[in-house]
């Protein structure tokens, strides 16, 4: 019983953590548009929720389709987008502002003595691209073993259908 309030307490709070970066997303692309020196100042925290949208969306999947085998959620998924933002957010103290601003002002123009900087500062869409793929398949996947160790579980068809998860899956590729 304590388990599984805790379970649907997580599974709330992540659900809240992922709705907030899509909002969060969805004003960074506005900003980018509108008020280029802003985004500037907080395109690294943009980053990370972009990043941390797949991540949670999958830390969902992975908890709603838990069977109690005792497999974790590894938070190495959450840390390794945190040092790739953090690696951006540093490296920006040292590029001049005004490099920043031309470099979203231009949508995405490379500043040749700024090259890497530059790519990785327009870095997003690619990345996302890369992480929307992996965490994808790595959603496919834990439905697609919770289905195996469930087929044997219930011989009822209605409690073994996995369409609405399924549902919820391809929906999450809209919104994030």
């Amino acid at each position: 019983q304590d388990r599984a309030r805790a379970v649907r307490s997580q599974i709330l709070r992540l659900l809240n953590f992922y709705y907030a970066t899509v909002v969060i997303n969805w004003t960074g692309s506005l900003i980018y548009i509108y008020k280029p020196t802003l985004f500037v100042y907080i395109n690294s925290i943009l980053y990370l929720s972009l990043l941390w949208a797949l991540v949670t969306f999958y830390h969902f999947v992975f908890l709603i389709t838990d069977t109690g085998q005792g497999k974790r959620f590894s938070i190495r998924h959450y840390i390794i987008p945190l040092v790739l933002c953090l690696t951006l957010a540093v490296w920006s103290f040292y590029v001049p502002f005004d490099v920043q601003t031309y470099i979203v002002e231009s949508r995405g123009d490379y500043v040749e003595s700024y090259k890497w900087y530059s790519i990785l500062f327009t870095s997003k869409l690619p990345v996302r691209l890369v992480y929307n793929i992996i965490y994808f398949a790595l959603g496919i996947y834990q439905l697609y073993c919770y289905r195996r160790r469930i087929i044997d579980y219930s011989a009822d068809e209605k409690r073994t259908s996995m369409h609405w998860l399924y549902l919820i899956l391809a929906l999450s590729l809209t919104m994030a």
